[in-house]
């Protein structure tokens, strides 16, 4: 893997865990299929009204992975990993405590795979780096310890290509745990 990635991972991994280290033990896994396609872990604290999510996956399906990069390159039947960490806050909708809406913010991530115009068609591997604006609603089932979410929101590149943008969204399920 390279080292670029893994120091990134690395800072916003302990970034992350900084939020986990609260007493709350309320954790929650789920598969999300959208951008990304993955694993998805969220944290509860501050009594359920603010959460940090973390997507695993990969990307590339749901918006096609052939595509258009920056006007100087292009995916060609690539997809790529992602690493998204997300801080959002929750607010019940209604009376009822099963249905929340949540937005916030955080980083992603990405080892990509490019074809710039004159190479050939030889795909060229890198890291980038981003910011991620998000928001969704999820949906607690009755009697249950599942839920199900969508959300989506926007994603602007850092480098290499800045203001490079995509548009994340998903749906998925996830499993409450000592909710």
């Amino acid at each position: 893997m390279n080292k670029k990635l893994l120091l990134i991972v690395a800072f916003l991994g302990i970034g992350i865990s900084s939020s986990f280290a609260q007493n709350d033990n309320n954790w929650a896994i789920g598969l999300k299929v959208g951008e990304p396609v993955g694993l998805n872990l969220r944290k509860y604290f501050d009594s359920g009204t603010k959460n940090v999510d973390v997507n695993f996956g990969t990307y590339g399906f749901l918006w096609g992975s052939t595509r258009q990069y920056n006007n100087k390159a292009y995916y060609k039947n690539q997809t790529g990993l992602m690493v998204q960490g997300i801080f959002h806050w929750n607010k019940q909708m209604g009376s009822a405590e099963r249905f929340q809406v949540y937005y916030g913010f955080g980083g992603q991530v990405n080892s990509r795979k490019t074809v710039p115009p004159t190479s050939n068609n030889v795909a060229e591997a890198h890291i980038s780096l981003g910011g991620v604006l998000n928001g969704g609603m999820e949906y607690s089932l009755p009697d249950n310890d599942l839920s199900i979410f969508a959300d989506f929101g926007l994603y602007v590149q850092i480098a290499p290509k800045p203001l490079f943008m995509a548009i994340p969204a998903g749906v998925g399920v996830r499993l409450n745990l000592n909710r």
